[in-house]
């Protein structure tokens, strides 16, 4: 188990709080600045949360390797200019998809859990999912080979889903596509494999 300090545990709970609270956004926007020279307003608590687990990710080794698969589930969301029903920004996100290219991952600090169904839960409890027609794009990521460094929180988490076991990267993720499955209800499963840049 990760031995942590107050402050880095302090860090772990807030980034791990139940999404209303929202804090894990503020430790993003953070992140997003220093790695991604992004621009957002934040304030002192997420400054201080982001730079304690990034203090883990320096000095402490990656305890996954237990872990043969880890998963992430994603809301698909519309990054274009045009306006699109869900099964049009489904489509669009599955063609986009292609098996054996390369792609980058868009969150500086990423989330997986090395349960699938606790993974596809924690999606649908995000606000931005509708839970009344129960229809919005999906997509989960199933990664098995990793190259970077990922740290297994789970003991030190707030577990604002039921057991959640959560596992923590940081930085920006390559990986090559290996598969993708279409199943019902606007949702895919993308296999993949994480590469060196």
């Amino acid at each position: 188990m990760l031995q942590l300090s107050v402050d880095e545990k302090i860090a772990i709970l807030q980034w791990t709080s139940p999404s209303k609270d929202k804090f894990y956004r503020d430790i993003k926007k953070v992140a997003q600045n220093k790695y991604i020279n992004s621009s957002h307003v934040t304030n002192d608590d997420g400054v201080r949360w982001f730079k304690s687990i990034e203090n883990l990710f320096i000095h402490k080794e990656d305890n996954t390797l237990r872990f043969d698969t880890i998963y992430r589930a994603d809301i698909i969301e519309n990054n274009t200019t045009k306006l699109l029903t869900e099964d049009q920004l489904f489509n669009k996100f599955s063609n986009d998809i292609k098996v054996g290219e390369i792609f980058k991952m868009e969150d500086i600090l990423c989330s997986f859990s090395i349960y699938k169904e606790i993974s596809l839960r924690i999606a649908q409890y995000n606000d931005k999912y509708n839970q009344e027609t129960k229809t919005t794009p999906i997509v989960m990521y199933i990664l098995k080979k990793r190259v970077s460094k990922y740290l297994y929180i789970a003991p030190h988490a707030a577990k604002a889903v039921k057991n959640e076991e959560e596992v923590l990267t940081l930085g920006i993720k390559t990986f090559k596509i290996l598969n993708k499955i279409k199943r019902n209800n606007n949702y895919i499963e993308v296999y993949l494999e994480e590469v060196t840049k």
